[in-house]
């Protein structure tokens, strides 16, 4: 038997079984729990693009076909306005993941004020639809682009490929606008292979969490905006430092990782410290030290196991998200997952209450006078634009520090700060 195992660190890339069978249950996109409110959709002329709009039933005469026939049309683009119905209904996102011999899931998805439907966007789902999982810590690599030590926090699955078709959800972007979302549709993201752009816009989210973040790393572009975003994974480094000393650990007293010239001068920091328990520790050491050089967080990996042929394959799986968009917001410090994403080139924080761009954690040695510090580390080499206007920044500091940063696009605007 072949068997396929994901671990996800701050990723998400799975999928469920297809609904394949002859019997199969047509997916119902929207649940109306009111007689009086009736969902009419319209197709545009000469495209695949569908709008929806839940009304007073008594108003159901409308042109257009009702929301139950949804899951039988080949739609490129669906829209639905829920309205001044939100309370009146529910949008099962679940739903739009099934794809039969007689039902198209659509490719876009924009949902304006509704109420979302959760309890099918959830690992218990995965169960439902016989995926195994488990949540476990895996210890990789932690470095550059060459191999180096690695910490992972990771949410693992476990299916059989005889079983799996990801073409099941052809999903490609989400937006979430005005709607009524209190988690983030992680589910989603694990099952739809497609899925680049997620937007949650005006929505009462406060906290994105690790396990929140693991699906948003396999998105292209990632937004929450206009909500009351105070926190974005804050303790991310607190797994991967842990993660990080179990593994060191494991590498001095049992010697089961193999010391090279890339590896041995964090194992003597290790051995010369004891824990590491900032992450200045280890960008103090890769900046002086003359073996190590810089590095950067691995975010998952993927592990192929043939049981036929007893044989193995381990890929490493980068952050995908490009581009990061948490404005108009409520955040009062840059993100410290921002440090772990390599291969981000647009960061808008603009409209938040960020009032200083200084980290003390992104200092060494502490100095009062800024002069070693970042703002942060991860993708200075990749990041183009960065947006920090509207924010209560008092001052920039000293800026020589970032001598490899290749931005071009800088907006300290609105800010009242001082160069």
């Amino acid at each position: 038997m072949r068997t396929l195992t994901l671990v996800f660190v701050l990723i998400a890339a799975s999928a469920a079984l297809d609904d394949t069978a002859d019997d199969a249950p047509t997916p119902l996109y929207v649940r109306l729990n009111d007689t009086r409110v009736a969902c009419i959709c319209q197709q545009e002329l000469a495209s695949k693009n569908v709008r929806c709009r839940l009304l007073e039933a008594k108003n159901s005469s409308a042109v257009g076909f009702d929301c139950k026939e949804l899951p039988f049309k080949i739609i490129s683009s669906l829209s639905i306005d829920c309205g001044n119905f939100t309370l009146s209904s529910e949008i099962d996102l679940h739903e739009m993941t099934f794809r039969h011999e007689h039902f198209y899931p659509p490719y876009h998805v924009e949902l304006i004020g509704c109420r979302i439907h959760f309890d099918l966007l959830s690992f218990g789902q995965l169960i439902h639809e016989n995926v195994s999982t488990h949540e476990s810590v895996e210890l990789a690599m932690f470095g550059p682009i060459k191999p180096r030590l690695a910490a992972q926090y990771t949410e693992r699955l476990e299916y059989n490929t005889s079983s799996f078709k990801p073409s099941s959800c052809k999903l490609m972007s989400l937006v979430l606008r005005s709607c009524i979302v209190v988690y983030f549709p992680i589910y989603l993201n694990m099952k739809c292979f497609n899925l680049v752009n997620m937007q949650l816009i005006d929505t009462p989210l406060n906290v994105i969490s690790v396990s929140n973040m693991v699906g948003a790393m396999s998105l292209q572009q990632f937004t929450v905006s206009h909500s009351n975003l105070t926190e974005a994974a804050e303790n991310i480094y607190d797994i991967v430092l842990d993660s990080l000393n179990h593994y060191l650990d494991d590498a001095i007293a049992n010697g089961t990782v193999p010391l090279r010239n890339e590896t041995d001068w964090l194992v003597r920091l290790k051995k010369q410290y004891g824990r590491f328990t900032w992450q200045k520790m280890l960008f103090k050491a890769s900046d002086e030290s003359t073996t190590g050089g810089g590095f950067t967080f691995s975010f998952a990996k993927r592990r192929i196991r043939d049981e036929s042929a007893e044989s193995e394959k381990w890929e490493l799986i980068p952050s995908q998200l490009a581009t990061l968009n948490f404005s108009y917001n409520r955040l009062t410090k840059i993100p410290n997952l921002v440090s772990l994403l390599g291969n981000l080139r647009e960061l808008d924080l603009s409209h938040n209450e960020i009032s200083s761009l200084y980290d003390y954690d992104m200092c060494w040695p502490p100095s009062y006078e800024l002069a070693r510090c970042y703002w942060f580390r991860g993708p200075k080499d990749s990041l183009r634009k960065l947006d920090l206007s509207y924010n209560r920044i008092p001052f920039i500091g000293v800026v020589s520090p970032w001598f490899e940063v290749n931005l071009q696009y800088l907006d300290l605007s609105h800010n009242g700060s001082s160069l």
